[in-house]
């Protein structure tokens, strides 16, 4: 579902280049398959366009199935051991670091907001990252505000994120199409 070829800010020209192979490398990948799988509408109409795809693409959009949702349930506060008091803004998703996810600024704030407001991170997260996010929550003093949990079923998800205030998608505006579309 990424756009390898506009990944890139092109201020630099090493960036151009790297965009260039891999534009080379996606249209070679195209005229070799039946059907293109991608995650948007403008994603699909942007490859549709700039590779003069003519093959079938399909849309397969990341969100979960309408479905009840399960009032009682405080799953993150439950599983946390904390008081239902307390607020929750939350981060589903790929945990990795040096990537265009900021997570840092989100700890970086916290001892800006309320006391009550805790930041919660659902995801994988290899033995690296999940150490350096560590030691950066420590850094800040805020480890008894930043949660990092493991995935869950698809099927819960809307139950375990009901009782966050708000979730965030960290991701650093790189002014390319690949953010643009994200």
């Amino acid at each position: 579902h990424e756009l390898h070829s506009a990944k890139r800010s092109h201020n630099y020209l090493s960036n151009r280049i790297i965009d260039y192979l891999n534009y080379v490398y996606e249209k070679s990948i195209l005229n070799s398959i039946d059907i293109f799988i991608q995650a948007s509408y403008e994603r699909a109409e942007y490859v549709k366009k700039r590779f003069k795809y003519k093959k079938e693409v399909v849309v397969i959009e990341n969100f979960v199935v309408k479905q009840n949702i399960d009032e009682n349930k405080y799953y993150l506060h439950d599983t946390l051991g904390m008081s239902r008091k307390k607020k929750i803004i939350l981060y589903v998703g790929g945990i990795r670091l040096n990537t265009q996810r900021r997570f840092e600024r989100v700890i970086s704030i916290l001892h800006k907001l309320d006391s009550n407001v805790h930041f919660a991170l659902i995801g994988r997260a290899d033995s690296h990252d999940a150490k350096e996010l560590s030691k950066y929550v420590s850094k800040c003093n805020m480890g008894n505000r930043v949660h990092l949990l493991a995935p869950v079923p698809n099927e819960d998800l809307i139950n375990v994120m009901n009782k966050a205030i708000m979730s965030i998608i960290p991701i650093d505006d790189m002014n390319t199409l690949n953010y643009k579309y994200s």
